[in-house]
């Protein structure tokens, strides 16, 4: 999973690589190509780095759970709490 998830971002990186390349603006064709694999990559780009984001502050909290200041630790079990419902429903 996490291949094809590295692919994905691999190739939407490459496509706004070769949307910025003015030799590729030219060619209008190209451009509509690129252009449409792009929408359709960028959504999905968007929900993997959203997720990514949501799970490293998921771990952060529980690592925090560990501490020896229960204040802290209080924070970082409300912060799960509230972290675990999103990250499932992304």
């Amino acid at each position: 999973m996490l291949d094809k998830i590295n692919k994905i971002k691999a190739t939407f990186s490459e496509l706004e690589t070769q949307l910025s390349d003015s030799s590729v603006l030219s060619n209008l064709e190209k451009v509509k190509g690129l252009s449409s694999a792009h929408a359709e990559l960028k959504d999905i780009v968007n929900l993997i780095s959203q997720y990514e984001k949501v799970a490293d502050d998921l771990n952060q909290a529980r690592e925090a759970t560990n501490s020896n200041d229960a204040e802290y630790r209080e924070l970082a079990l409300v912060e799960i709490s509230e972290l675990e419902p999103l990250l499932e429903q992304i």
